[in-house]
């Protein structure tokens, strides 16, 4: 259920990753980011921009649900 939509230019550099090292949390219209593990310096920023706690086949599924166009990218073992 969507509960609303919300405009975030200072959260536009975040970039996707199937693995992030950030995550995005709301109190009200405030939206925190907070750190997953340790960050090194000069690291990119990275969220997932839907569910990471199921594996890369139901989030690709999930994502054909939406109809949203995507690039599965399958890290190395």
């Amino acid at each position: 259920t969507i509960m609303g939509y919300g405009v975030y230019p200072t959260l536009s550099p975040l970039i996707h990753s199937c693995q992030p090292n950030c995550a995005v949390t709301f109190a009200g219209i405030r939206a925190n980011v907070i750190a997953l593990r340790p960050i090194k310096k000069g690291e990119a920023l990275t969220i997932s921009l839907f569910p990471t706690c199921h594996n890369a086949l139901v989030r690709d599924r999930w994502l054909i649900d939406l109809d949203v166009a995507f690039v599965t990218v399958r890290d190395a073992p």
